[in-house]
């Protein structure tokens, strides 16, 4: 299996600055679903 990795986008970070600015601990989901994603290549269904 290939190994992945993040490169966001532009639009990622503005995007991701928003959230934050209206929830901080969304930072913390975010790259614990990134790093879950760069380890398994997929999500478990509840997220």
């Amino acid at each position: 299996m290939k190994k992945l990795r993040f490169k966001p986008r532009a639009t990622f970070n503005a995007d991701l600055k928003l959230l934050v600015s209206l929830d901080r601990n969304i930072i913390d989901e975010v790259r614990a679903a990134i790093d879950l994603l760069l380890k398994t290549h997929q999500l478990p269904p509840e997220i």
